[in-house]
């Protein structure tokens, strides 16, 4: 069978789910700029306060190569230095981080 009778046929089986109605999208809402932030992972809060210790020691790594050598650092990390790490023991100032790590550390208890 030639190849366009093939798809002529296609078509026109195809042609019959075709004349149902298709179903629009939904417009997406656009986000609020104003809304509230998600909350940092500890990892976040580590590799925050880490970040400028891996880059002077090896300052010929690119962006992603440090965020490799954060990673590996926080797998080896035991769970007591990882929950340290986001309870108050960064030694970012609060207004770096927009709010108190002490505060979280309250709010997370309640």
């Amino acid at each position: 069978m030639p190849k366009a009778k093939k798809e002529k046929e296609l078509q026109e089986e195809h042609s019959d789910e075709a004349e149902e109605p298709k179903k629009r999208k939904k417009a997406k809402s656009k986000k609020d700029p104003n809304a509230p932030k998600r909350a940092m992972s500890a990892f976040m809060f580590y590799s925050m306060a880490q970040r400028d210790n891996v880059k002077n020691a090896n300052p010929d790594l690119s962006f992603g190569e440090i965020g490799k050598q954060l990673g590996e650092q926080w797998r080896n990390l035991t769970p007591e230095e990882k929950r340290a790490s986001h309870l108050g023991d960064c030694d970012m100032p609060e207004s770096d981080l927009g709010f108190s790590p002490i505060a979280l550390r309250e709010a997370s208890r309640r």
